[in-house]
């Protein structure tokens, strides 16, 4: 209980900061980074929150898979 409470304020954190830096208020910063490499190809912002999640092979583009299914988390983890 307390893991999903945590995990809801950093990605409720994640939207406000995307927000405030002009992005949808619905996405988060990994999201929106996710959405800029593969658009541009690569994106600094993108690199940089990729290795502060070093433990995932590429978190913002598995942002952006867990945004298609909406399945944000996985109880079975």
């Amino acid at each position: 209980m307390l893991k999903q409470y945590l995990f809801n304020l950093f990605v409720s954190g994640s939207c406000a900061l995307n927000t405030v830096l002009g992005g949808n208020p619905k996405e988060a910063l990994s999201e929106r980074s996710g959405r800029a490499a593969r658009y541009h190809g690569s994106f600094w912002l993108a690199s940089l929150i990729n290795a502060i999640f070093f433990w995932e092979k590429n978190h913002c583009e598995a942002s952006l898979q867990e945004e298609k299914t909406n399945q944000l988390w996985n109880w079975n983890k």
